[in-house]
């Protein structure tokens, strides 16, 4: 092949500007502190980048709701923390109310000071984070109590069941259940628990539709016109029994007799009905947290009066109680108060282990959040940053090459049309 002094030219040209475009991107590293800056510079790496990228924002997310919810908690804590103390100051003075040598004048400042705890109770129930109520579940917008201390909002309650068993025959009639109803309050004001008796058609049930409505009618039947509120649904194979009806100090709880019609429909012996309202933070990728606790698990009916299993008297109950038995001079009556405000700091102590064993994750999570964020950034610098002590020998190199490469160029351009003459 016959090589022409244009060829030699142009390929020494050639080779100058690959050795100027090496320098250029080594300059761009060295300068820019990347070594990527187009996904042309290498695929692989762009694509890993853009994960990590996208996993710290996603970590950083979880950091802002780790410390959100680290926040409600503390708050709950404080709060739970407070009403203890009240409870501790009522247990005091119902103390001192009991003992009988009491003049009517010091029961009366007594009952003055029951009466001012009762309104911080009411309160702290209405206590908020950011404008927020921490105790009205998924209603946050909304005071958990009103100024007289009634209940202004009702939070959905549910009995559910595990996994049903159809089909299954209702054999005998003595497969019954017993649905009790917690605080209903007859004509002259006195709260009370009604049962009432459910049963199920003898026959065999061949669907979970079939045995759903069934069951519905079965156990509206037996309750007043105006109670006929529950429903039943199916959700996954598993029972749920709703009554929007039911106040924020109420339950409805069922009891079955039958070990087998227990069995078939996932129901344990007594079932009593929790509101499913949980405020949910999502700290984690499959993990979440839950931060509230809801008014009723503090204020409501969380005492067991009758022992039958089932929470029948709220806070606002006991203090309106002691307030009526002081009014009344009645010490025996106000001495059989001092176990119901036990069992109620007995609950908020509980409550308030809780939210501790939940700040103990949540501490946790965020420890790990934080170490994550230091691996991410790590393996970012890793795949991203340039290496600026081997770039810059890289580019002295790189220098000596380039130069290299114009001595020997300016060699090649060196004859001209004479020299050939010669």
């Amino acid at each position: 092949m016959r090589v022409t002094n244009s060829m030699m030219v142009n390929r020494m040209m050639m080779n100058m500007n690959k050795n100027l475009g090496k320098m250029n991107k080594m300059y761009e590293d060295y300068a820019t502190g990347k070594k990527i800056h187009r996904p042309s510079d290498d695929p692989v790496l762009v694509a890993r980048s853009l994960k990590i990228n996208t996993d710290i924002a996603e970590n950083e997310q979880f950091k802002k709701n780790i410390n959100d919810a680290s926040s409600i908690l503390d708050k709950t804590e404080t709060s739970l923390r407070e009403l203890n103390s009240v409870l501790l100051r009522v247990r005091e003075l119902t103390t001192q109310a009991s003992n009988g040598v009491l003049t009517k004048g010091d029961t009366q400042n007594i009952q003055a000071e029951v009466e001012q705890l009762k309104e911080q109770i009411i309160k702290i129930s209405n206590d908020t984070y950011v404008g927020r109520h921490i105790y009205s579940g998924y209603k946050t917008d909304k005071s958990y109590m009103n100024e007289n201390g009634s209940y202004n909002l009702t939070m959905d309650k549910e009995i559910r069941s595990d996994n049903i068993k159809v089909p299954f025959t209702v054999a005998t009639p003595d497969d019954k259940f017993e649905l009790t109803v917690t605080g209903v309050e007859s004509a002259d004001g006195i709260k009370t628990s009604e049962k009432y008796t459910v049963s199920l058609t003898n026959k065999a049930y061949n669907n979970t539709e079939e045995l759903r409505t069934e069951l519905e009618s079965a156990i509206n039947t037996p309750l007043p016109a105006g109670s006929k509120t529950f429903e039943v649904k199916i959700e996954n194979n598993n029972l749920v029994i709703t009554n929007k009806n039911i106040k924020d100090d109420q339950k409805f709880a069922l009891k079955i007799d039958s070990k087998e019609l227990q069995k078939q429909l996932g129901l344990e012996t007594l079932n009593v009905s929790q509101s499913n309202e949980k405020i949910k933070y999502h700290v984690g990728i499959s993990a979440d947290l839950d931060i509230n606790i809801r008014g009723d698990q503090v204020f409501g009916a969380v005492l067991d009066t009758d022992e039958d299993g089932v929470g029948d008297k709220t806070l606002m109950d006991t203090m309106n109680d002691l307030i009526s038995h002081l009014e009344k001079g009645d010490t025996d009556k106000v001495s059989g108060i001092l176990d119901e405000v036990d069992g109620h700091r007995e609950n908020i102590s509980r409550l308030k282990s809780e939210i501790g064993a939940r700040s103990n994750t949540a501490e946790t999570i965020k420890n790990r959040i934080e170490q994550t964020e230091v691996n991410f950034a790590k393996l970012l610098s890793e795949t991203e940053d340039t290496d600026m002590a081997e770039t810059s020998m890289n580019f002295m190199a790189m220098q000596s090459v380039y130069q290299a490469s114009l001595n020997v160029g300016a060699k090649i351009i060196q004859p001209t049309l004479v020299d050939f003459i010669r």
